[in-house]
C-alpha cells in the first residue's frame, strides 16, 4: 500500500541523526493491511453530497457533545486494553 511505500522510502532517506523526525520514522511500524483498502479507496474517492438544495446550519446538540466523549471511552477503552494486553504478552516472549 501507499502508506508503508511512502514510509520506506521516508526511513531510507538522509534525515539528520538525531533529529525528531528521524527518530520517529525509525521506530513507526505499519501492521500488514494498513491502511484497509476501503479506507484507501473511500479517501481517494469520497462519497459527496452533490444535492441542489440550500444548506443551512442547525443548532448543536450541546448536551450530546458534552456526552460524546464519555460513550467513546467506553467503546475504545475496552479495545485499548486489549491491544496492551496483547502487545505486553508478544514482549514477553
Amino acid at each position: 500500500m501507499a502508506h508503508s511505500t511512502w514510509l520506506e522510502k521516508a526511513k531510507e532517506e538522509k534525515v539528520q541523526p538525531g533529529s525528531k523526525t528521524r527518530s520517529h520514522l525509525v521506530r513507526l511500524s505499519l501492521e500488514p493491511g494498513f491502511p484497509s483498502s476501503r479506507v484507501a479507496q473511500a479517501y481517494l474517492e469520497p462519497t459527496v453530497d452533490e444535492s441542489r438544495e440550500t444548506f443551512s446550519w442547525g443548532t448543536p446538540d450541546l448536551d450530546a457533545l458534552r456526552t460524546y466523549p464519555f460513550k467513546s471511552c467506553i467503546s475504545v477503552k475496552p479495545c485499548v486494553q486489549g491491544m496492551r494486553s496483547c502487545r505486553y504478552q508478544h514482549n514477553a516472549v
